[in-house]
């Protein structure tokens, strides 16, 4: 796999610039993981399941918003999809599918410990990042391991290069060995552009990224030809109609 050191050596050799000059290091890092941020984001669009995580996390009886602290992941950038369990002892594969909702399209108070029963669970979402949290309706009943199966997309962090602690972290999309050469490109196009040297220089570095990134979306689209493109169902609900059982 390709690595952050090499992604930043490979930047100042297009600067022609082995050691700093007219780029600080902190200039080159800061490029080098903007054009892997921008690299991230085309990844997202045509194959967003790359990034896909799962993790579950217990249930309280009569807590209804659950956040960090309580198991859920700190770099959720979308969420997939969201299952519950309301009895994992007596009904340990009972997991119904969720359904997200606005709260400020629910009339009544979200708070209602009496809303009764449901033939699936409702959550909302509001934070970001640390400050992240989900609540459910209705409110949980009884406390279960496991209750909540979350799916989601993570938000990639940060590039580190660390050698005093021995970190250099690798470039995570895929084929990363044939397209992480786009990276050192975008970051030296930018910080030519900005150092106002070499302004068609520059813009050809910024083009033949461009031009590899769009190849790069155009591969990943064609990553599954089993069958002819359809239009999936998004909708979210239990579409199981044959279902008798109810939520609670």
């Amino acid at each position: 796999m390709a690595k952050f050191s090499e992604m930043i050596a490979a930047t100042r050799t297009y600067l022609d610039e082995v050691s700093p000059k007219s780029w600080t290091d902190f200039e080159v890092k800061r490029e080098v993981n903007n054009a892997y941020g921008d690299l991230i984001t085309a990844v997202i669009q045509v194959f967003e399941d790359y990034y896909l995580r799962r993790i579950d996390f217990n249930t309280v009886a009569g807590q209804q918003e659950y956040v960090v602290a309580d198991g859920l992941p700190n770099d959720v950038y979308k969420i997939k999809r969201v299952e519950m369990n309301a009895n994992v002892v007596s009904n340990p594969d009972s997991y119904y599918r969720a359904a997200p909702i606005n709260i400020n399209n629910y009339r009544g108070s979200i708070v209602n410990q009496n809303l009764g029963s449901s033939a699936y669970p409702f959550y909302y979402t509001y934070g970001f990042d640390a400050s992240f949290a989900i609540g459910f309706l209705p409110i949980p009943k009884i406390s279960n391991t496991n209750g909540v199966r979350f799916w989601y997309i993570y938000r990639s962090p940060v590039l580190i290069n660390d050698g005093t602690n021995n970190v250099d972290d690798e470039i995570n999309i895929p084929y990363a060995d044939k397209y992480a050469s786009l990276i050192p490109l975008y970051a030296s196009g930018v910080l030519l552009r900005k150092g106002q040297q070499e302004e068609p220089t520059a813009a050809r570095y910024l083009e033949e990224f461009d031009k590899g990134k769009q190849d790069m979306m155009d591969e990943l689209k064609q990553r599954n030809v089993d069958d002819a493109a359809v239009i999936m169902d998004s909708i979210g609900m239990n579409t199981d109609f044959s279902m008798v059982d109810l939520y609670y």
